[in-house]
């Protein structure tokens, strides 16, 4: 939500769940971008992410927790953004050969060069995803 002068900005025209919501409330603009946000390919061969999300559990693959589908957590760490000996929460040790395995499958499947560039994509989109809603 943008703020001004300290506040939040609110609406009255505000859409959740693709419903529309006419009751005033923070005026707020999801993006496909969190950690756990799925990648894929549209019918049109372009790479999304999201609105589906791996959450906390199973989790991105790279969780080591049965998640396979690549996300924003994955591409981070084979970018290096997030180390591969990095424990989340003190406890979650990261899995960098699913993380591979699980962009190497989106790589194929968008006809990218491997799970590197399918990484790049995912950065890339995010970022304008985050982009376009600022």
């Amino acid at each position: 939500s943008l703020v001004r002068d300290g506040e939040a900005e609110r609406t009255t025209e505000g859409v959740i769940n693709e419903r529309p919501i006419k009751t005033p409330m923070v005026d707020v603009e999801t993006v496909g971008a969190g950690g756990g946000s799925i990648a894929w390919v549209d019918a049109g061969g372009a790479l999304r992410i999201g609105p589906r999300s791996a959450g906390a559990d199973p989790g991105p693959a790279c969780y080591g927790k049965g998640g396979t589908e690549p996300t924003v957590t994955d591409a981070n760490l084979v970018l290096g953004y997030i180390g591969a000996s990095t424990s989340l929460g003190g406890e979650l040790s990261l899995d960098e050969d699913a993380a591979y395995d699980a962009l190497a499958d989106l790589a194929d499947e968008a006809g990218l060069g491997g799970p590197l560039e399918a990484a790049r994509g995912i950065y890339r989109v995010a970022n304008a995803n985050m982009t376009r809603a600022i």
